[in-house]
Protein backbone atom coordinates (compact mmCIF):
# COMPACT_ATOMS: atom_id res chain seq x y z
CA UNK A 1 0.00 0.00 0.00
CA UNK A 2 1.27 3.45 -1.22
CA UNK A 3 0.05 6.31 0.89
CA UNK A 4 -0.04 9.73 0.88
CA UNK A 5 0.32 11.53 4.37
CA UNK A 6 -1.13 15.16 4.28
CA UNK A 7 -4.70 14.67 2.73
CA UNK A 8 -4.75 11.08 2.41
CA UNK A 9 -3.97 9.84 6.08
CA UNK A 10 -4.61 12.98 8.18
CA UNK A 11 -6.70 16.38 7.01
CA UNK A 12 -5.18 19.42 5.55
CA UNK A 13 -4.55 21.89 7.90
CA UNK A 14 -4.36 25.77 8.06
CA UNK A 15 -0.52 25.11 9.33
CA UNK A 16 0.95 22.15 7.96
CA UNK A 17 2.61 21.99 11.72
CA UNK A 18 -0.58 21.16 13.68
CA UNK A 19 -0.98 17.90 11.26
CA UNK A 20 0.28 15.35 13.04
CA UNK A 21 -1.03 11.56 13.03
CA UNK A 22 -4.05 11.04 14.97
CA UNK A 23 -4.08 8.51 17.81
CA UNK A 24 -7.02 6.24 15.81
CA UNK A 25 -4.50 6.80 12.68
CA UNK A 26 -1.41 5.54 15.25
CA UNK A 27 -3.70 3.02 16.19
CA UNK A 28 -4.21 1.26 12.81
CA UNK A 29 -0.64 1.42 12.03
CA UNK A 30 0.26 -0.53 14.77
CA UNK A 31 -2.44 -3.02 14.23
CA UNK A 32 -1.28 -3.40 10.27
CA UNK A 33 2.61 -3.62 11.11
CA UNK A 34 1.60 -6.53 12.56
CA UNK A 35 0.92 -8.59 8.91
CA UNK A 36 3.66 -10.01 7.36
CA UNK A 37 1.94 -10.36 4.40
CA UNK A 38 1.57 -6.55 3.90
CA UNK A 39 4.03 -3.71 3.18
CA UNK A 40 2.86 -0.17 3.85
CA UNK A 41 4.85 2.44 2.13
CA UNK A 42 4.09 6.04 3.50
CA UNK A 43 5.14 8.15 0.55
CA UNK A 44 5.21 12.09 2.10
CA UNK A 45 5.98 15.63 0.87
CA UNK A 46 6.98 16.08 4.24
CA UNK A 47 10.86 15.80 5.35
CA UNK A 48 12.18 13.19 6.96
CA UNK A 49 12.69 15.08 10.71
CA UNK A 50 8.75 15.26 10.91
CA UNK A 51 8.31 11.60 9.18
CA UNK A 52 10.80 10.52 12.40
CA UNK A 53 9.37 12.48 15.16
CA UNK A 54 5.56 11.38 14.18
CA UNK A 55 6.07 8.03 12.89
CA UNK A 56 9.61 7.10 13.80
CA UNK A 57 8.39 4.53 16.13
CA UNK A 58 7.75 1.82 13.37
CA UNK A 59 11.50 0.83 13.75
CA UNK A 60 10.98 -3.08 13.25
CA UNK A 61 7.89 -3.14 11.23
CA UNK A 62 6.28 -3.59 7.55
CA UNK A 63 6.44 0.69 7.40
CA UNK A 64 8.70 2.57 5.07
CA UNK A 65 8.77 5.87 5.22
CA UNK A 66 9.81 8.21 2.20
CA UNK A 67 10.26 12.16 2.51
CA UNK A 68 9.90 14.50 0.04
CA UNK A 69 8.27 13.01 -2.59
CA UNK A 70 10.75 10.42 -3.16
CA UNK A 71 14.03 12.23 -2.39
CA UNK A 72 14.82 9.98 0.76
CA UNK A 73 13.42 6.78 2.16
CA UNK A 74 13.75 4.81 5.61
CA UNK A 75 12.95 0.98 4.55
CA UNK A 76 10.94 -1.28 6.49
CA UNK A 77 12.59 -2.48 9.54
CA UNK A 78 15.71 -0.26 9.54
CA UNK A 79 16.42 3.62 11.28
CA UNK A 80 18.56 4.66 8.45
CA UNK A 81 17.56 7.51 5.55
CA UNK A 82 18.89 6.57 2.19
CA UNK A 83 19.15 9.45 -0.55
CA UNK A 84 17.00 7.52 -3.37
CA UNK A 85 19.06 8.89 -5.98
CA UNK A 86 22.81 10.36 -4.93
CA UNK A 87 23.14 12.49 -8.43
CA UNK A 88 20.15 14.49 -7.99
CA UNK A 89 20.86 17.82 -8.85
CA UNK A 90 19.74 20.83 -6.55
CA UNK A 91 21.77 23.84 -7.14
CA UNK A 92 18.89 25.81 -8.94
CA UNK A 93 17.57 26.28 -5.45
CA UNK A 94 19.44 29.75 -5.04
CA UNK A 95 18.07 30.91 -8.07
CA UNK A 96 14.25 30.04 -7.17
CA UNK A 97 13.80 31.50 -3.58
CA UNK A 98 14.18 35.14 -4.83
CA UNK A 99 11.55 34.59 -6.87
CA UNK A 100 9.22 32.97 -3.71
CA UNK A 101 10.33 35.73 -1.46
CA UNK A 102 9.00 38.68 -3.57
CA UNK A 103 5.55 36.91 -3.19
CA UNK A 104 5.79 36.55 0.25
CA UNK A 105 6.22 40.00 0.96
CA UNK A 106 3.09 40.84 -1.13
CA UNK A 107 1.29 38.50 0.54
CA UNK A 108 0.65 38.44 4.24
CA UNK A 109 0.50 35.37 5.56
CA UNK A 110 2.44 33.26 2.80
CA UNK A 111 5.72 31.59 3.59
CA UNK A 112 8.62 29.55 1.82
CA UNK A 113 9.49 26.28 3.03
CA UNK A 114 13.03 24.96 1.96
CA UNK A 115 13.28 21.08 1.66
CA UNK A 116 16.92 19.75 0.74
CA UNK A 117 15.20 19.17 -2.72
CA UNK A 118 12.68 21.10 -3.11
CA UNK A 119 11.28 24.81 -2.41
CA UNK A 120 7.59 25.41 -1.40
CA UNK A 121 5.80 28.76 -0.91
CA UNK A 122 2.52 27.81 1.01
CA UNK A 123 -0.28 30.34 0.81
CA UNK A 124 -2.86 28.29 3.18
CA UNK A 125 -3.00 31.07 5.86
CA UNK A 126 -3.24 33.85 3.13
CA UNK A 127 -6.56 36.45 2.31
CA UNK A 128 -8.02 32.94 0.05
CA UNK A 129 -8.69 35.71 -2.65
CA UNK A 130 -5.46 37.36 -2.54
CA UNK A 131 -3.57 34.04 -2.47
CA UNK A 132 -5.41 32.52 -5.51
CA UNK A 133 -4.77 35.58 -7.38
CA UNK A 134 -1.08 35.28 -6.27
CA UNK A 135 -0.31 31.64 -6.81
CA UNK A 136 -1.40 31.84 -10.36
CA UNK A 137 1.06 34.94 -11.23
CA UNK A 138 3.32 32.68 -9.24
CA UNK A 139 3.41 29.83 -11.42
CA UNK A 140 3.13 31.63 -15.00
CA UNK A 141 6.34 33.78 -13.68
CA UNK A 142 8.11 30.41 -12.97
CA UNK A 143 6.98 28.18 -15.36
CA UNK A 144 8.79 31.56 -18.07
CA UNK A 145 11.85 31.59 -15.66
CA UNK A 146 12.76 28.02 -15.26
CA UNK A 147 12.00 26.20 -18.58
CA UNK A 148 15.91 25.49 -18.42
CA UNK A 149 16.34 24.25 -15.11
CA UNK A 150 16.01 20.77 -13.99
CA UNK A 151 13.02 21.19 -12.13
CA UNK A 152 9.22 20.64 -11.90
CA UNK A 153 6.47 22.62 -10.76
CA UNK A 154 3.49 21.44 -8.71
CA UNK A 155 0.24 24.33 -7.82
CA UNK A 156 -1.25 22.04 -5.17
CA UNK A 157 -3.82 22.55 -2.52
CA UNK A 158 -2.65 26.11 -1.95
CA UNK A 159 0.91 25.46 -2.01
CA UNK A 160 2.98 26.21 -4.90
CA UNK A 161 6.62 23.89 -4.92
CA UNK A 162 9.33 23.33 -7.47
CA UNK A 163 11.19 20.00 -7.07
CA UNK A 164 13.77 18.25 -8.88
CA UNK A 165 12.43 16.81 -12.02
CA UNK A 166 14.22 13.20 -10.85
CA UNK A 167 12.19 12.94 -8.01
CA UNK A 168 8.78 12.04 -7.97
CA UNK A 169 6.80 9.60 -5.94
CA UNK A 170 5.79 7.16 -9.17
CA UNK A 171 9.34 6.63 -9.23
CA UNK A 172 9.18 4.77 -5.69
CA UNK A 173 6.23 3.17 -6.85
CA UNK A 174 7.90 1.36 -9.85
CA UNK A 175 10.76 0.61 -7.71
CA UNK A 176 8.66 -1.39 -4.71
CA UNK A 177 6.29 -3.35 -8.06
CA UNK A 178 9.67 -4.08 -9.77
CA UNK A 179 11.86 -5.17 -6.72
CA UNK A 180 9.21 -7.11 -5.05
CA UNK A 181 6.92 -9.77 -6.00
CA UNK A 182 3.02 -8.69 -4.76
CA UNK A 183 -0.25 -10.05 -5.83
CA UNK A 184 -1.76 -6.76 -5.52
CA UNK A 185 -0.82 -3.03 -4.82
CA UNK A 186 -2.60 0.35 -4.10
CA UNK A 187 -2.12 3.69 -4.06
CA UNK A 188 -4.36 6.35 -2.52
CA UNK A 189 -3.54 10.46 -2.85
CA UNK A 190 -5.06 13.53 -2.57
CA UNK A 191 -2.83 16.29 -5.04
CA UNK A 192 -0.99 16.91 -7.94
CA UNK A 193 2.02 15.43 -6.91
CA UNK A 194 0.20 11.91 -5.69
CA UNK A 195 -0.63 11.84 -9.89
CA UNK A 196 2.67 10.43 -10.51
CA UNK A 197 2.02 7.68 -8.64
CA UNK A 198 -1.96 7.07 -10.40
CA UNK A 199 0.06 7.04 -14.02
CA UNK A 200 1.87 4.44 -13.28
CA UNK A 201 1.07 1.58 -15.46
CA UNK A 202 0.88 -2.12 -13.67
CA UNK A 203 -2.10 -4.25 -13.63
CA UNK A 204 -2.21 -4.99 -9.92
CA UNK A 205 -1.74 -1.29 -9.47
CA UNK A 206 -5.42 0.00 -7.82
CA UNK A 207 -5.54 3.68 -7.65
CA UNK A 208 -7.34 5.86 -5.54
CA UNK A 209 -7.86 9.92 -5.66
CA UNK A 210 -8.84 11.52 -2.32
CA UNK A 211 -11.21 14.87 -3.01
CA UNK A 212 -12.46 16.67 -5.95
CA UNK A 213 -9.98 17.73 -9.04
CA UNK A 214 -8.86 16.08 -12.18
CA UNK A 215 -7.10 12.56 -12.16
CA UNK A 216 -5.36 9.90 -13.43
CA UNK A 217 -6.60 7.30 -10.80
CA UNK A 218 -9.35 5.10 -11.50
CA UNK A 219 -11.33 5.43 -8.16
CA UNK A 220 -12.25 8.70 -5.68
CA UNK A 221 -12.90 8.68 -2.15
CA UNK A 222 -14.41 11.60 -0.76
CA UNK A 223 -12.58 12.91 2.55
CA UNK A 224 -9.41 11.09 4.49
CA UNK A 225 -12.34 9.14 6.87
CA UNK A 226 -12.63 6.91 3.88
CA UNK A 227 -8.70 6.13 3.68
CA UNK A 228 -8.82 5.60 8.03
CA UNK A 229 -11.81 3.43 7.79
CA UNK A 230 -10.70 1.49 4.47
CA UNK A 231 -7.37 0.71 6.51
CA UNK A 232 -9.40 0.05 9.71
CA UNK A 233 -11.39 -2.83 7.75
CA UNK A 234 -7.74 -4.46 6.93
CA UNK A 235 -7.13 -4.69 10.43
CA UNK A 236 -10.49 -6.48 11.10
CA UNK A 237 -13.16 -3.60 11.18
CA UNK A 238 -16.28 -4.05 9.42
CA UNK A 239 -16.51 -1.71 6.18
CA UNK A 240 -18.86 0.46 5.30
CA UNK A 241 -17.45 2.41 2.29
CA UNK A 242 -17.90 2.23 -1.29
CA UNK A 243 -15.57 4.19 -3.81
CA UNK A 244 -16.85 6.02 -6.92
CA UNK A 245 -15.15 4.77 -10.43
CA UNK A 246 -13.35 7.36 -12.57
CA UNK A 247 -12.78 5.36 -15.14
Amino acid sequence: MFLDYDGTLTPITTNPSSAVPSKKLIQILDGLNTRTDLDIVIVSGRHKEFLDTYLGRFTKTNVSLVAEHGFEIRRAGTKTWEEVNKNIVIDWKPKIIPYLEIYVASTPGSFVEEKRSAIVWHYRQADPELGAKRSVDLVGQLSEFMHNLPVELHHGKKIVEVSSIEINKGQIVRDFLQNTEYSTAMCVGDDSTDETMFRVQNKILTKIKIGAGDTAATYRWPNVNYTLEFLNAINGGQLSLSCSREH
